[in-house]
């Protein structure tokens, strides 16, 4: 019997606070959110989407408390479309209807502004909210509503600190990070993409490497890996979410002494509903 593919995450983190939100996939349309307190390095699991969402079109607001979504059911209308909801959860506080995978998605700006990557005639939202009194909307760019994972992702990359270097033709996109407390630098590769399942669309290696360019850590094929706001190494690999202490970076230690905070391969659909009160308590978007 052929050996089930391991769950694949996606973890967003929040610019101003300690709070990100992992996507689990698996099955392939089949997707969990899960909310993770980085200070204390707990979890809430929340709900499923049974569909597609590009999380590379994804954001989660800089204080962790909102999050943007696309997503895509051609089972059924509009589609495809952007959410606006409260992590860990899916159900919207208001939602972008969109009907095609081009662009799609939106990011977060500065001052309570929601970029959204549709075209000017899918500004429309599909659900009355005050929002507006609350997020300034404005196109992502001067071709908004177009691409697919690019540019979207890149834009979010760059603004989260990484930089952009091409290294040649076998790889799409290469980018690097420095640590926010050390002299260590973070590089992320994509050797290929396009594969077919079980693997990901997406080849992610990373590395860590120190100012002369050696390698000190390789992480090999990995879904996602950042830095802790405390200089902490972050990787999610084989359906697990690890964390390596800076202290053990600084002592020349490898990944064999990086902790596993949690594995969610056993993870399996349910249905869950948001908590009493949750669009009510969210009346208003308070912060």
């Amino acid at each position: 019997m052929p050996q089930k593919p391991p769950a694949r995450l996606f973890v967003l983190l929040a610019r101003e606070s300690r709070q990100a939100l992992i996507y689990r996939r698996g099955p392939s349309k089949q997707v969990q959110l899960i909310s993770w307190n980085l200070q204390h390095d707990t979890f809430v699991k929340g709900q499923w989407f049974k569909g597609r969402i590009y999380e590379r079109r994804c954001d989660i607001s800089p204080d962790g408390k909102y999050l943007l979504s696309f997503l895509q059911d051609y089972g059924r209308a509009p589609y495809t479309w952007t959410v606006l909801s409260k992590p860990p959860y899916l159900t919207a506080l208001t939602y972008w209807p969109k009907g095609d995978a081009w662009g799609g998605g939106a990011l977060f700006g500065e001052n309570k502004t929601i970029r959204l990557n549709h075209r000017m005639e899918e500004f429309e939202t599909g659900k009355d909210s005050s929002f507006k009194n609350h997020f300034q909307l404005e196109p992502l760019h001067e071709r908004s509503g177009w691409g697919e994972d690019q540019p979207i992702w890149g834009m979010r990359l760059v603004r989260d600190g990484w930089t952009y270097t091409d290294e040649g033709p076998d790889e799409m996109y290469s980018y690097s990070k420095p640590s926010p407390k050390n002299t260590f630098t973070l590089v992320m590769k994509i050797v290929n993409i396009f594969s077919k399942p079980p693997f990901p669309w997406y080849h992610m290696h990373y590395r860590v490497s120190n100012t002369t360019g050696d390698i000190l850590i390789d992480l090999d094929r990995t879904d996602w890996a950042d830095w802790d706001q405390n200089g902490d190494l972050l990787f999610a690999k084989d359906g697990g979410i690890f964390r390596c202490y800076k202290r053990d970076l600084k002592a020349g230690k490898g990944v064999e002494t990086a902790v596993e905070l949690i594995n969610l391969n056993a993870s399996v659909f349910e249905n869950v509903a948001p908590p009493r009160g949750y669009e009510s308590q969210s009346n208003g978007l308070q912060s």
